[in-house]
């Protein structure tokens, strides 16, 4: 196959749609001699701040001087992105290298009761045939969805890391932050330590009360470690990292008080890791002020000011609404898609509440929420609005209108994030 042949073949099998489960995948994986079990990896999970908290690892790893493997979804811009060496996508050849190679197992697996394999199975099965490949130190393994469930949770980390547990994906993760909070929990290993963002008491109680079942060592945010931001501006934070052993002084270049929480839960990681494997604080703390991701308050532009941000639920809205205005309080046009699938009446208000004009799109995606229906709702909470259905013509509208000092904020779904991204850097860069 070559690339494209390849990329047509993962997305063929999306009819297959999205079923929790772990026999399909063990099934691929012990046709493939189970590359996962030769890898070291911290596998992240959590409703929000998976990407940002992974890359930022992945970052601080390589700058420590080790080989790294990172494996996220969904990709931004273009399908290669899911799965990284060193904070580089891997090369095409290779994406059709490893499809060739796993598609006849697919194949057997499909002709069993266990059935085909979804394309997250695939992919996921792919990124371990990678990392094995190329001999990685460390493996970033971001969980797809949940976490009990997730194709991901085949493997036996060497830290365990949840970020945050919200209101998601309830149909298949559950109702109550309590339910989402067990499903995530599920990546906890016995006797595997687990580090945690989640200060919320009902949600944290039930990730302890598993932690403690599996002899997990916990270090949770606000308890066992705690950070305090120093400065934040477009250009980035600064803040200082406290533990009963450490007291770290650090910057990144992510917006958003939100982000020194994920950097903190990336510097714990590594402290733990630190008593096992040789790293010092001082690259650490470099990986970390170098490390980058796109779409997550990403400023794409000055002038005009075009932030992007993926805030693909009604947490992470919560979270760029209250970002943005700290930040800018000058007058906001926002470029809005979001998926069907999605607490969309919360995440719209959210982003509309804080416009003094909102451009409703939606991405080239077959859950793609209903443009009208999008229209309808912001209007309650803002008095100009209006419909542009493609991407790329939603952000030249954005552009059109903004006058000196407007924030175009470009938000919701990835899909909707990368197409915009992908649009900026070819027509206003």
């Amino acid at each position: 196959m070559n690339y494209q042949e390849a990329v047509d073949f993962i997305h063929s099998i999306e009819i297959f749609g999205s079923r929790p489960g772990l026999e399909r995948i063990s099934a691929l994986l012990e046709l493939m001699n189970n590359p996962q079990n030769d890898l070291s990896i911290i596998h992240v999970a959590g409703t929000n701040g998976k990407g940002s908290t992974s890359a930022m690892l992945s970052h601080m790893l390589h700058k420590c001087g080790y080989k790294v493997g990172l494996f996220i979804s969904p990709y931004l811009e273009s399908f290669n992105e899911r799965i990284q060496l060193n904070n580089n996508p891997i090369e095409k050849e290779e994406i059709a290298s490893l499809v060739s190679k796993i598609a006849p197992f697919v194949e057997q697996v499909a002709d069993t009761k266990a059935g085909h394999p979804t394309q997250f199975e695939v992919v996921t099965a792919m990124g371990f045939e990678y990392f094995k490949k190329v001999d990685v130190d460390f493996v970033i393994l971001e969980v797809g969805l949940g976490g009990t469930y997730d194709a991901t949770n085949v493997i036996k980390p060497v830290v365990s890391v949840i970020t945050s547990i919200g209101l998601d994906h309830q149909a298949i993760l559950g109702d109550t932050v309590e339910q989402i909070a067990k499903e995530k929990a599920g990546i906890i290993k016995q006797g595997i330590p687990v580090v945690t963002g989640v200060r919320e008491a009902a949600p944290l109680k039930v990730i302890k009360e598993v932690a403690k079942e599996r002899n997990a060592e916990i270090k949770s945010l606000g308890v066992d470690f705690e950070v305090k931001r120093l400065e934040y501006s477009l250009k980035g934070q600064k803040f200082q990292f406290m533990s009963k052993e450490h007291e770290i002084m650090a910057s990144i270049k992510f917006i958003g008080k939100h982000q020194i929480e994920n950097a903190s839960l990336a510097l714990m990681t590594l402290l733990l890791l630190s008593k096992t494997y040789e790293m010092n604080n001082q690259s650490i703390v470099q990986g970390l002020e170098e490390a980058s991701w796109p779409g997550r308050l990403e400023v794409m532009k000055n002038e005009p000011l075009i932030i992007l941000d993926g805030a693909h639920n009604s947490q992470a809205t919560g979270v760029i609404k209250s970002a943005v205005t700290e930040l800018y309080d000058n007058k906001i046009i926002a470029v809005l898609g979001i998926l069907s699938d999605k607490e969309y009446e919360k995440m719209i208000s959210d982003i509309a509440q804080i416009s003094k004009r909102v451009i409703i799109t939606a991405p080239n995606y077959y859950r793609a929420l209903d443009t009208k229906e999008m229209l309808d709702v912001a209007k309650k909470y803002c008095r100009d609005c209006e419909e542009v259905t493609k991407v790329s013509d939603a952000v030249a509208r954005a552009v059109e209108v903004a006058k000196e000092n407007d924030l175009i904020l470009i938000t919701g779904s990835l899909y909707t994030v990368g197409e915009a991204r992908t649009y900026i850097l070819k027509h206003l860069i």
